[in-house]
């Protein structure tokens, strides 16, 4: 879990971070992947993990947990209790203001 953290950090420190609601709807590269950003959006599906987020305080650094994580097919963030939810099935995405969510996007999606 350090390392994680760790390589969060210096991640954070290099890349821009997304911010809602400017980047609603834009795909951003984690690890080589395309990932697309819903603002207001949570992710309804199973969850295989949640974990307090105060320090990175980003969308992004969840996107890259999720990323090492080979069962995670997207997260989503909680701005209000800077919590990271990070799903294994991804059944809906819904309206939900102040919840911003990732989700690696498909080759045919890039299109």
């Amino acid at each position: 879990m350090k390392s994680f953290a760790i390589v969060a950090s210096l991640i954070a420190a290099v890349t821009a971070d997304w911010t809602c609601p400017e980047d609603h709807n834009t795909n951003y590269t984690v690890y080589g992947q395309k990932w697309n950003i819903q603002c207001d959006n949570s992710i309804q599906g199973n969850d295989i993990r949640r974990f307090f987020n105060g320090d990175q305080d980003t969308l992004l650094s969840c996107a890259y947990a999720c990323a090492e994580d080979p069962t995670c097919l997207g997260t989503s963030y909680v701005s209000m209790t800077y919590t990271c939810i990070l799903k294994n099935t991804i059944d809906a995405i819904n309206l939900r203001p102040g919840i911003w969510s990732a989700y690696p996007v498909k080759d045919e999606e890039c299109a």
